[in-house]
């Protein structure tokens, strides 16, 4: 199997989500988003959903998006059910918990037999 999630990628995607988020918070016409109940992580499945029909150079960069978007709101797994706040976006908490992510796929790659997860 050819390497499909570059790391790199998925780095520079969570980073851009989270400075692009930082940077509207507070703006009027993000205020709706906020309450909106869509999530980004939403969009990540979807993304990777539609990268398995794709050629593999395209079937990367959606994937290792789709990944990285998941990664990103992952933490609202843990507020459907109810173990953090909503306002927990930005706490210490969830960049921690990003950073695991990141590490996991990280030492996953260590042991990936079939070169799945490519780090350069």
């Amino acid at each position: 199997m050819k390497q499909i999630i570059n790391l790199k990628i998925v780095f520079v995607t969570i980073l851009i989500t989270r400075l692009f988020l930082f940077i509207v918070w507070d703006s009027a016409w993000f205020i709706p988003q906020k309450t909106d109940f869509w999530k980004h992580l939403y969009t990540g499945l979807i993304i990777i959903l539609i990268s398995l029909f794709l050629k593999f150079k395209f079937k990367k960069i959606l994937f290792s998006v789709g990944i990285a978007l998941i990664i990103d709101e992952f933490i609202y797994i843990f507020h459907f059910l109810g173990l953090v706040d909503k306002s927990d976006y930005w706490s210490l908490k969830t960049i921690s918990f990003i950073g695991v992510g990141f590490v996991l796929i990280v030492i996953l790659s260590r042991f990936d037999k079939h070169n799945f997860i490519h780090l350069k």
